[in-house]
Formats: C-alpha cells, structure tokens, sequence
C-alpha cells in the first residue's frame, strides 16, 4: 500500500518539534512495509540558490527503505514562501 504525506514545508533533515513527529510517523509507517512519499509544497531557503532555481522545479531524497519525501521547489513557492509565512504568522489564533 502506498500512503502520501502533504506537508508545507520539507521535513528532513529534521529541526522543528513537528518536523520530528511527522518523520517518526512516516518512519514508522516505512517499516511497518508501507510505501511512504511525503510531498513537500516547498524546500529549504538553501534549496532556492540562484543555480537550483533555473535547474528542475523538484527535490527526490530517497530516505531509507520504504520511505522518500519530493519537494517542489518552483520559483513562484520559493518568491512566496517569505510572504505566505508573514501572513500566517498575522492569522488570528496563530501561535507565532
């Protein structure tokens, strides 16, 4: 069975508090012989170097057996990311 994560953000390596529940979940997932994907709507500021933009609008890292996260790096999320997380942080109820 394949099962498909969705996360905002790209999950490894881990280092935020959810960044580490999601893998635990994911890797759990990946041993009990589930074939897990997690799809990342967004990279890493260190994805986004002038060279990566123009290069493949993806990121593939097969993690461990059973278990790869994809993340979309096209540059219209990479311009967006900084102003989506400015307004999310203003959101009423937001914790940030």
């Amino acid at each position: 069975m394949n099962i498909v994560l969705l996360s905002g953000f790209r999950i490894f390596p881990t280092s935020t508090g959810g960044h580490i529940r999601t893998a635990s979940i994911a890797r759990a997932l990946a041993r009990m012989g589930y074939r897990v994907l997690i799809y990342s709507l967004a990279g890493r500021q260190d994805d986004y170097s002038i060279g990566s933009v123009f290069g493949r609008g993806f990121r593939i890292d097969a993690l461990e057996t059973n278990l790869s996260e994809e993340s979309n790096l096209g540059w219209v999320t990479g311009c967006c990311k900084p102003a989506l997380g400015a307004l999310v942080s203003r959101a009423p109820g937001s914790t940030h």
